[in-house]
């Protein structure tokens, strides 16, 4: 397990984020509160239809979620990179 202290982060380019096992932790908990309802909301607000949701909500965020779980679950940290 790579363990990152603050200096590390200034290794990480820009376009990348880096986030330690705690920060995760409060990732994955955020993202599991969301629930199918409160997305739809959010969405038709925004004008997409109702038919794009599920569709959104299984094969978009239910993986999200459960990426973010099981690296909770694991004490991992993450690193994304947006490049």
């Amino acid at each position: 397990r790579f363990a990152c202290t603050a200096s590390c982060r200034f290794l990480v380019p820009s376009n990348s984020r880096y986030f330690n096992d705690d920060e995760v932790k409060k990732i994955a908990e955020a993202l599991s509160n969301f629930s199918i309802e409160t997305i739809n909301k959010r969405l038709k607000f925004r004008g997409l239809e109702e038919d794009s949701y599920n569709h959104l909500f299984e094969y978009t965020y239910n993986p999200l979620v459960r990426y973010y779980q099981d690296a909770d679950e694991k004490g991992n940290a993450m690193f994304l990179d947006f490049g």
